[in-house]
C-alpha cells in the first residue's frame, strides 16, 4: 500500500488496478506484513519515560496516528479504520491484513530480500532463467548464513 502515494505523486493519472496476491486455491489471500521497531538504546537517562514513550506510540491513536503520514497500518484495526476508511484503494490491504505474515526472521534476512527484490529484474532482463536467478541467490543466502553462523561461534 506505501506506493499508492508515489504513484499519486508520479503518475496521478495512471489507470491501475490492486488485486490480491495468488493463492494455489484461489481463496485464503495474505500479505508479508513489516513494520517499525521503537526501542529504547542501552544507556538512555530515563528508561521509565523512554518505555511511556513506547507504549503512548503503540497504544494510542494519537501515536498510532503517525502511520496516516507513513503510508503504513496501525497495529491497532480501529486505527486503520479511521486513518483509510475513506480511501477504497486501502480496502484490499485492510481485508489481508489480518492473514499476514512476517517475513522469516534469518540471519541474510536483509540480504535475502534485497536478492529476491532484484530477481524479477534479472529474469526480465535475461540474465537467467526465474530457477537459475532464484538457485543462485539460494546459494548466496545459504552461503551468508553459513558465514555468519560462524561468526557467532
Amino acid at each position: 500500500n506505501w506506493t499508492i502515494a508515489q504513484i499519486e505523486q508520479y503518475n496521478p493519472d495512471l489507470n491501475y488496478g490492486i488485486s490480491y496476491i495468488p493463492t494455489p486455491d484461489g481463496e485464503n489471500f495474505t500479505t508479508y506484513v513489516g513494520g517499525r521497531a521503537l526501542i529504547i538504546p542501552k544507556g538512555v537517562k530515563d528508561v521509565e519515560a523512554s518505555w511511556e514513550f513506547v507504549k503512548w506510540m503503540c497504544t494510542s491513536e494519537e501515536g498510532q496516528s503517525l502511520k496516516k503520514i507513513t503510508g503504513e497500518f496501525a497495529a491497532m484495526p480501529e486505527v486503520n479504520s479511521k486513518i483509510y476508511g475513506d480511501d477504497s484503494r486501502q480496502d484490499i490491504f485492510l481485508e489481508v491484513l489480518p492473514n499476514g505474515r512476517h517475513r522469516p526472521v534469518i540471519l541474510a534476512g536483509n540480504m535475502m530480500w534485497d536478492e529476491l527484490a532484484k530477481a524479477p529484474d534479472l529474469v526480465m532482463n535475461k540474465q537467467g532463467t526465474p530457477k537459475e536467478v532464484l538457485d543462485e541467490i539460494t546459494d548466496k543466502i545459504n552461503n551468508e548464513i553459513q558465514k555468519k553462523k560462524e561468526q557467532m561461534n
